[in-house]
């Protein structure tokens, strides 16, 4: 397999940084709505309402975090059941309108292959919060599907920059590093993206998906063992990485562990069926078989 299609391929595994943020969009759709309910209400009217839309938001970010994982799981049907209700009710109220909701429904749809459908709800995540980096780079992931590089290299770029500058309003936060990280993968600068893939380990060693990345960037610049490592990470602390195993798969049989090349093979065709990559790995394990 050629390292040099590892961009396209690293920016169409799961991403799951984003949710940090959309969350705190939700708190403030819900500050807002609490503090109308509380000028027309008494005192003890707002607090029922003040408690009763904490816990719509919490049941939100639990659905979305729930989603989250099956998608990284390659769990398709799964994660429509949860997005459905979401969805709907976005539909239904357009003005409370969640750009992680349609960045979870755009990864959703680009995974069941309808690049088009993807590319609008990416679209309208990155006009709901046009300064976080994640639609940008869903964006790109799908153009580069859709293998048209030029609108994609212009979200990666664009990607770079909201990153960066998240990066320098939040030091401490992994995920901005991480989404850096992200950005200067896509566009091929592989330095940039290990030292970001490290610096939001340092700041959150739990992460699986700096370790992950980290890992694909390894892969990249040939460096079998330490792409091992870092991949063994990921699966240590998210063992439903589907992309992990893909990965991890043809690292080891890069250092000839043939045997462990062939189990992670056939647990990622079993995780992710329908992947575009599940293909590769099937011709792997016929060819080995």
């Amino acid at each position: 397999m050629s390292t040099k299609n590892l961009p396209r391929l690293a920016l169409l595994a799961a991403v799951g940084a984003l949710l940090a943020i959309p969350n705190a969009v939700l708190a403030q759709n819900t500050s807002k709505e609490e503090g109308t309910a509380q000028a027309q209400g008494s005192a003890s009217q707002g607090k029922t309402t003040k408690s009763a839309e904490a816990r719509k938001a919490a049941r939100e970010r639990r659905a979305q975090r729930r989603a989250d994982r099956q998608l990284l799981a390659w769990s398709n049907a799964a994660a429509r059941e949860t997005l459905t209700p979401m969805l709907g009710a976005q539909k239904a109220n357009a003005k409370k309108a969640d750009p992680s909701v349609r960045l979870l429904e755009g990864r959703l749809l680009e995974q069941e292959g309808a690049l088009d459908a993807a590319l609008q709800a990416f679209q309208a995540a990155a006009d709901l919060a046009p300064q976080h980096p994640e639609p940008h780079l869903r964006l790109a992931s799908a153009h580069q599907r859709a293998e048209q590089s030029g609108p994609a290299q212009t979200h990666l770029r664009a990607a770079l920059d909201h990153a960066t500058a998240w990066c320098e309003r939040e030091p401490e936060n992994a995920e901005a590093f991480y989404s850096l990280g992200q950005a200067y993968q896509g566009l091929g600068r592989l330095p940039k993206a290990v030292g970001a893939y490290q610096q939001a380990l340092e700041l959150d060693p739990a992460l699986a998906l700096p370790a992950y990345y980290l890992g694909t960037a390894y892969y990249q610049q040939e460096k079998w063992d330490a792409a091992l490592a870092a991949l063994n990470q990921a699966i240590t602390h998210n063992d439903h990485l589907a992309y992990a195993y893909f990965f991890r798969g043809l690292t080891q049989g890069k250092v000839k562990q043939t045997a462990a090349m062939l189990n992670d093979l056939d647990h990622f065709i079993a995780m992710a069926p329908t992947a575009p990559e599940a293909e590769t790995a099937r011709t792997i394990l016929a060819a080995l078989r």
